[in-house]
């Protein structure tokens, strides 16, 4: 596939033939059209699928984006681009621009395909978690618990959400239970009580009692490795030493000097104080370790001060990153860390960048949460 990209260039191009994605400048002008398309969202801008390619628009020139749910998802059927991963791509890019009832669509057309990708099922569980909607969350996790019946961590939460699952109230039709036309409430029959049969009383088998830890950050199922860094596995493991719960694990492997590990999506932290998280350096050399920030307006980026993380620690070491003062550098600034965070009611992307010596090795990561004034987690 050809790729442009579109600088200093004036766009405006009128649909043809029926609706679509659409971009609109700062200019007012538009580029839109049936065989317009938004591919992916990223640093530099956007990437647009066009008739004769894709090109890339800079996040400076674009006021609003606009996402035509019927024409994407005709355009990617007709292409035969609508796989599961692909969906996954479309559910995330409708949840960014807040058009939940689209991405719970999204969600049944990626539950219809066959052999959906575990990572995916996690991912639409965890995102339908925070919009609460339970039911599509639940239909996820049943989904993985088909293939891997044995895991009573994924049990354990279809019960926990069951509870937030309210059945359907029948009344006028729509499910409210409050409309003019509801059918008289017919008594059911009662039929004659049978004394139970006494069953001898069993002891209950007491289960070896384990602590659980909490889960913050680390345990999202969506942290990629940027490509522009040392090529890295990126996963969430399952850590049981005191404590049992979720680790984030980077393994990683080449001769660049760093590995950028994201997680995408939104936040508003104009009332958080810190960033906070443990890390542990199993290896045998020293890391340097800042986080990366993405804002928006302007896809601006900001860096935070550098972290010496030695090796073979006993015990992970607790990081704090300030977010309310001056100390990130970022392209306004030359890169010094003269900055503050910019934006930082509207940021889009967290990065963990590992600033490594050796040419291959890992690093886990733990409790990655926001904190406020009196330390409590966002």
């Amino acid at each position: 596939m050809k790729r442009f990209v579109l600088c200093g260039v004036i766009l405006a191009v009128a649909a043809r033939g029926g609706l679509g994605d659409a971009l609109v400048f700062k200019d007012d002008t538009k580029l839109g059209g049936e065989k317009i398309e938004i591919l992916r969202e990223h640093e530099s801008g956007v990437d647009v699928k066009v008739e004769h390619g894709t090109i890339t628009i800079s996040w400076s020139r674009i006021k609003k984006i606009v996402i035509d749910y019927d024409a994407h998802l005709a355009s990617m059927q007709a292409d035969g681009r609508d796989n599961a991963r692909s969906l996954y791509g479309f559910f995330r890019l409708l949840l960014r621009h807040d058009m939940l009832e689209q991405a719970a669509g999204a969600c049944d057309l990626i539950f219809q395909k066959e052999k959906v990708p575990e990572d995916i099922l996690f991912g639409v569980a965890r995102q339908m978690e925070n919009q609460k909607k339970w039911a599509l969350a639940k239909q996820a996790y049943d989904l993985i618990l088909e293939r891997k019946p044995g895991r009573r961590d994924i049990r354990k939460r279809i019960d926990e959400i069951s509870k937030n699952i309210k059945p359907p109230n029948p009344g006028n039709g729509n499910g409210d239970g409050d409309g003019p036309n509801k059918e008289p409430v017919k008594e059911p029959v009662k039929e004659p009580v049978k004394e139970p049969v006494k069953e001898p009383v069993k002891e209950p088998v007491k289960e070896p009692k384990e602590e659980k830890g909490n889960d913050f950050l680390e345990a999202e199922d969506d942290w990629e490795a940027e490509a522009w860094g040392n090529p890295a596995d990126v996963r969430v493991v399952e850590q049981a030493l005191k404590v049992k719960n979720k680790v984030l694990s980077v393994v990683y492997k080449g001769n660049k000097d760093k590995i950028a590990v994201r997680l995408s999506g939104t936040w508003d932290l104009s009332d958080c104080e810190k960033l906070v998280f443990d890390v542990y350096n199993p290896g045998k050399t020293s890391i340097g370790l800042t986080v990366g920030f993405n804002t928006v307006p302007g896809w601006e980026f900001f860096e935070s001060t550098s972290h010496r993380v030695r090796p073979n620690l006993k015990e992970w070491k607790n990081i704090e990153i300030g977010l309310a003062k001056k100390g990130f550098k970022c392209k306004a600034s030359n890169w010094h860390l003269t900055s503050e965070l910019k934006n930082r009611d509207n940021v889009k992307q967290i990065l963990l960048l590992i600033y490594n010596t050796a040419k291959q090795g890992s690093i886990y990561f733990d409790n990655i949460r926001f904190v406020d004034k009196a330390g409590r987690p966002k």
